[in-house]
């Protein structure tokens, strides 16, 4: 969350709306159950983070992505949509971009 310059309001509507306590917590202890739904937006970020890192070499220039145009809105904009299919749409964009 830190490259790609998310806030924690950000980071906790991308985790699925958990709230404030929850993500600090987790953050404080890098300990906390997960469900399976947070562990399906996790893939799917991860899965975005690494697409970038082969789609762009430099470094900068994948991690600023998520802040361009992408279907009218910035991606971030997109995946803050807060709804699961929100997060795979983007990621999808950008398997198809891969290949």
């Amino acid at each position: 969350m830190g490259l790609w310059k998310i806030n924690d309001e950000q980071a906790a509507i991308l985790l699925g709306r958990i709230s404030h306590s929850t993500y600090y917590y987790w953050k404080k202890t890098y300990n906390g159950k997960l469900s399976y739904d947070q562990l399906c937006r996790i893939s799917l970020i991860l899965g975005i983070y690494k697409n970038l890192q082969i789609l762009f070499p430099d470094i900068m220039a994948a991690d600023s992505w998520i802040k361009q145009l992408f279907a009218g809105q910035s991606a971030l904009d997109a995946m803050l949509g807060g709804n699961y299919e929100d997060l795979f749409k983007v990621r999808q964009y950008l398997e198809t971009s891969l290949f």
